[in-house]
């Protein structure tokens, strides 16, 4: 229980709403104000339309278990062995709460646990605690929804369900897909050039229906993409590894029929040494 605080003119505060409000105080100075970015149409698309029972599972698989429940008590264990349970009724809920503009008062209930701080010995100014929020597992489900889905927009991933143009998907690698390192380095090292090696790439490797396919197949994490998208200058260096082989064979085939080109002009070479070859032929043997 905490009975006083002090303020920032150094006078006790003691009423309990103006307690709470010290601390609220003290945690949103916490957190600088962020300029949100602006959503793209096919983002916004995207983010108001339904959750599917899919993405619901999948995001509270990610959901760690062995945490105190919020006020209604119900553990995330509970939650995953009961999903095909709760689920179609949770869709109804969220759909109408998307749609009434409303949310129920459980639904914004959570616990609020002080922690006081090992170096300190006392409540008196909101710096020497650590609030934990506790939120009901469904509110933590759905923040989690939420988060993943903004994450996804933030990397561009959901714009790949666009049509796009090849010089978009050479810029996008370029800017997203590597990163400066000693694979990228090596890669252009090589003698062809960036747009030529992407230009390659693209028409012998992968279509974009193919690179957008493998893209969406899971849901990808920052680090998912980056791993795999740095597997791309492998890729072309086993490409250019191939269409090397094959010059070196084209080489060996072309140096094979000179061969044979110089083989049949020494023929004609010294069958034209022999002056009247045919006719002493026909004259020996009448």
């Amino acid at each position: 229980m905490i009975i006083a605080v002090q303020a920032d003119d150094g006078s006790e505060i003691q009423e309990p709403k103006l307690i709470a409000g010290r601390f609220c105080d003290y945690d949103e100075s916490l957190y600088p104000h962020i300029d949100m970015p602006r959503w793209m149409d096919t983002d916004r698309k995207s983010l108001k339309a339904p959750l599917t029972l899919e993405e619901r599972g999948r995001a509270l698989g990610g959901l760690a278990e062995g945490k105190a429940p919020g006020p209604d008590g119900l553990t995330v264990r509970f939650s995953k062995a009961f999903k095909g349970l709760l689920f179609p009724h949770l869709r109804e809920v969220y759909e109408e709460m998307v749609g009434e503009g409303l949310m129920p008062p459980l639904i914004r209930e959570a616990m609020l646990i002080t922690l006081l701080k090992p170096e300190e010995r006392s409540f008196y100014s909101g710096a020497e605690v650590r609030l934990l929020k506790v939120l009901l597992t469904l509110s933590t489900l759905e923040a989690r929804l939420l988060k993943v889905l903004l994450t996804l927009s933030t990397l561009e991933v959901r714009l790949l369900k666009v049509p796009l143009t090849i010089s978009t998907l050479k810029a996008r690698l370029l800017k997203v897909a590597l990163t400066i390192s000693t694979r990228e380095a090596r890669l252009l090292k090589l003698p062809l050039t960036i747009s030529t090696l992407e230009t390659r790439l693209l028409r012998v490797l992968l279509t974009l229906s193919t690179l957008e396919a493998r893209l969406l197949k899971v849901p990808l994490t920052i680090s998912t993409l980056k791993a795999r998208l740095l597997k791309v200058p492998l890729i072309i260096s086993t490409l250019e590894a191939r269409l090397l082989k094959v010059l070196l064979t084209l080489s060996t085939l072309e140096a094979r029929l000179l061969k044979k080109l110089l083989t049949i002009s020494t023929l004609e070479v010294r069958l034209l040494k022999v002056p009247g070859g045919e006719v002493a032929e026909s004259a020996a043997y009448p």
